[in-house]
């Protein structure tokens, strides 16, 4: 050790005292007294949106202040200042000072800075841009460029403002790149950007928009994606259940009048919505569908952030670096931090950045790594989850002890310990306790074959090529491992952008919508925005980059809205009239008319009625007044978004009843006959007998006609001594070489006198060929349809009248949850008949087509 160094150390450890010191006395960083904080507010205006799912604001710079309210992912906020305060694991001690609105009311405090993000300054001059911003900019690019970057970057802005404010698209800046550095792409003039726009073919209702773009950034290259499908074919296909999900935690995107309100998926009598994966996602509807999935949404300057979801996610290592990576991950547990992973080949412990890990598999994937780690961070949140802790099994038993249950784990839980799945591949839906995270960690550990042939996470693979399953056992291998999986399933296979991986229209990989990676209906939406801040904070934004947006045929004229953001329930829970029975007994699914009858005493009635949600409102109850005779009253509830629903009610109050005298019937005497006096007779003196009081005529009760006895006339049936016919369905087919044939099926089954068989597919169009699940057999009467069977052959799932491997598919994919089998073919999976379809069937059909195995048709 040199005298210099002597000296230098022994001055360095001065300086710490002195700096140790000082911050005990001024009580800051470790020795910060519990509850001050640093209060030095530094001026800022800016404006920027919430980017964690909720974000509370309080009424001081730290945990201790009071809450002032809770606000949600994309809130706007305006930035008043910054300031040091309390310390937010993993987030650190800076707070916005923050005005926003809320509720309709203007409220001003202070929020972690973490979960903010500023919106990009405004575009300006040279000349205009403050010595706090030009330092600003210059610390962020002498991070990764040299000074003379820096005054290209402030050159960027003034030829991105000669842009904005010219009328012509004639300025110098057309032959500037807009981010200041040399490009090898040429900005296109306007001519030859309409001509792009015409032979790409975007429709007239896309192309206002893409200019608008073109303008701010000429380096931007537009491609349009024609699906040929049908826009409102599609919007079905994407309401499958389960497949486009809000989450009623989320007071942004999951409000009440976003939530899909079809049969099986929300029930109108109790205001509840099913749950198709964890405790909170549920479906959308329609509308929500539609304004998500139509790209013209988004193609404005005013959503650009949004745009991003068609940006092109193959890795460009010219644009994509270590410092993008970073603002991505900045604020979450993996900004600017490391870990620790055992290397293959050496067995050495050894550390590493996230951001470089994910660089790293951007390189072995081929996969944007911006993409990754933005989706990484959406998958296990900012916080991280259970799918990347490494103790699943210890959190597993924390969420059974907030649940206040007490939970021992299995040998099947702590095998999960110290498995690691940074995306989440293979957490399919399941309502148990973090039964999601469970399923991504199984395959994380058992199913994945990505890193198998790759040297650097199995050096001796070449021979030890029977052990092809390389578990995700630290986290290097499960982020790159992971970017395999989405570059091998979707971003080199044709599903290469956030939109395209969500919505499956693009028909590259084995079919149409259901290969999607996420079920969030809005995870594209929000993934983008990380995307375009990470080149915003760059000044990278300007580069040469690939959008690809999809066309679908007979869409809208104009883009689709998000649908009234209120709840839609419009139901009555109860309906009663005093004490009065109604007719029929009420149901709230039916509107009526419900009747009643009262005496004529009855002047008026209450009519009480209430709404199945607090949230609608009724009109005609109360106490009503009752003429005699028929009083019709109408119930009209008005759900939270307007929707009207009437329910009708009849109440009769009769007439007086009048009980008539009754007048007696007229005693009358007869008058007696005058008789001839025979000659040579006496004369007979007759004495007229006194006449008795009438009575009434005994009422004589006919005796009624006899009741003829109908014979109901039998319904025709078929019937068959080589196949089986039930009541709705035939069975019995024999797939073997083809016998199932529509000719051998017709031949097989008997009609009854004046009847003939006719088999159908199951779009109804007469089937010539093999008939298989959801064919149909119709006992004709000339053109009339007397009676129909469905057809049912036991391990034809895809109903194509034969027993293969498409068959095996289609059940694996019911099974994993990715693809539901419904109705009739969920009948024909159930090749055991014990009324579920599982792996017992999957294997059968296994057997099957190894035969060694029949399978009972009957």
């Amino acid at each position: 050790e040199t005298a210099y160094q002597k000296l230098f150390n022994s001055r360095l450890k001065w300086l710490v005292v002195v700096l140790l010191a000082a911050m005990v006395l001024i009580q800051v960083g470790p020795f910060a007294a519990p509850g001050i904080f640093v209060q030095a507010e530094t001026a800022m205006e800016r404006t920027g949106t919430v980017t964690v799912s909720a974000a509370n604001i309080r009424s001081g710079p730290g945990t201790s202040y009071d809450k002032l309210c809770t606000v949600y992912l994309d809130h706007a906020v305006q930035v008043n200042a910054v300031t040091a305060g309390e310390y937010v694991s993993p987030y650190g001690d800076q707070w916005y000072r923050v005005t926003l609105v809320y509720s309709g009311s203007t409220l001003s405090g202070y929020v972690v800075a973490s979960f903010i993000t500023l919106d990009p300054v405004a575009t300006t001059t040279t000349a205009e841009v403050t010595s706090s911003e030009t330092t600003s900019v210059t610390s962020l690019a002498a991070s990764e460029t040299s000074s003379s970057s820096e005054s290209s970057f402030l050159e960027s802005v003034t030829a991105e403002t000669s842009i904005l404010e010219s009328t012509s698209g004639e300025t110098s800046s057309s032959e500037t790149s807009v981010t200041g550095t040399t490009s090898e792409t040429t900005p296109t003039t306007t001519v030859d950007f309409e001509e792009l726009l015409s032979a790409e073919g975007f429709p007239e209702s896309y192309k206002a928009g893409l200019r608008e773009l073109h303008a701010l950034y000429p380096n931007w290259l537009f491609k349009a994606l024609h699906t040929n499908l049908d826009w409102n074919v599609v919007i079905e296909n994407e309401n499958y259940p389960g497949r486009s999900l809000i989450s009623t935690s989320d007071g942004t995107f999951g409000i009440d009048g976003y939530r899909s309100t079809d049969e099986g998926a929300y029930d109108w009598a109790t205001n509840t919505w099913t749950v198709y994966d964890g405790s909170t996602w549920v479906m959308c509807n329609r509308d929500v569908i539609k304004y998500y999935m139509d790209p013209r949404n988004f193609l404005s300057s005013t959503m650009i952030t949004r745009f991003f979801q068609f940006e092109a996610l193959n890795y460009q290592p010219a644009t994509q670096t270590i410092t993008g990576i970073e603002k991505i991950l900045s604020g979450s547990f993996m900004g600017n931090k490391s870990f620790d992973y055992i290397d293959a080949a050496s067995g050495e412990m050894r550390t590493m950045l996230y951001s470089q890990a994910f660089l790293k598999a951007a390189d072995y994937s081929k996969v944007s790594p911006y993409h990754l780690a933005s989706r990484s961070r959406i998958e296990v949140g900012s916080n991280g989850s259970s799918s990347v802790s490494g103790t699943f099994s210890a959190d597993l038993v924390a969420a059974y002890l907030k649940r206040g249950e007490v939970y021992t784990p299995t040998s099947d839980d702590t095998a999960l310990d110290g498995i690691y799945n940074f995306y989440n591949i293979g957490a399919y839906s399941s309502t148990l306790l973090l039964g999601n995270i469970r399923n991504g960690l199984i395959y994380a550990k058992d199913k994945s074959k990505h890193l198998f042939p790759i040297v650097e996470f199995n050096p001796t693979y070449q021979e030890n090529q029977a052990a092809t399953i390389i578990p995700w056992n630290n986290r290097l291998r499960s982020i790159v491992a992971g970017s395999l999986f989405i570059g091998n399933s979707y971003i080199n296979v044709g599903q290469n952008t956030l939109y395209l991986q969500k919505f499956d229209v693009d028909n590259s990989y084995n079919g149409l919508y259901w290969h999607q990676y996420m079920g969030s209906i809005y995870a594209p939406y929000v993934e983008s925005r990380s995307i375009y801040n990470a080149y915003v904070n760059m000044g990278m934004i300007g580069e040469s980059m690939t959008f690809i947006i999809p066309v679908f045929n007979s869409m809208p004229s104009t883009a689709c809205q998000l649908p009234s953001t209120g709840n839609p329930n419009n139901w009555l829970k109860s309906l009663t009239v005093g004490s009065y029975p109604l007719t029929p007994t009420f149901d709230p699914a039916n509107t009526g008319p419900y009747s009643l009858i009262v005496d004529n005493d009855v002047t008026s009635v209450s009519v009480t009625a209430t709404p199945v949600t607090t949230k609608a409102s009724i009109a005609g109850a109360g106490t009503l007044q009752l003429p005699v005779g028929e009083n019709t009253v109408s119930l009209v509830v008005t759900a939270e978004n307007g929707n009207k629903r009437t329910y009708n009610l009849t109440i009769v109050r009769k007439n007086i009843e009048v009980t008539p005298t009754p007048t007696p019937s007229p005693t009358i005497a007869p008058t007696a006959s005058a008789s001839p006096t025979p000659t040579g007779l006496p004369t007979v003196t007759v004495t007229p007998v006194p006449s008795a009081t009438p009575t009434a005529p005994a009422t004589v009760t006919p005796s009624p006609w006899p009741t003829p006895t109908v014979t109901p006339t039998p319904a025709p049936v078929l019937s068959s001594t080589e196949f089986s016919v039930s009541e709705s369905t035939v069975t019995g087919l024999n797939p073997q070489n083809g016998q199932n044939t529509a000719a051998n099926i017709t031949a097989g089954l008997t009609a009854p006198a004046g009847y003939n068989v006719a088999v159908v597919n199951a779009d109804g169009s007469p089937c010539t060929g093999l008939v298989g699940t959801g064919c149909s057999v119709r006992l004709m009467s000339g053109n009339s349809i007397a009676k129909e069977y469905i057809v049912i052959l036991y391990g034809d799932a895809s109903g194509d009248g034969k027993i293969n491997a498409i068959d095996l598919a289609t059940i694996s994919w019911h099974l994993l949850k990715k693809k539901h089998i419904i109705s009739n073919y969920l009948q024909a999976s159930d090749v055991n008949k014990d009324n579920k379809t599982n792996a017992i069937d999957f294997a059968i059909i296994g057997r099957y087509l190894l035969h060694a195995f029949e399978i009972n048709q009957n």
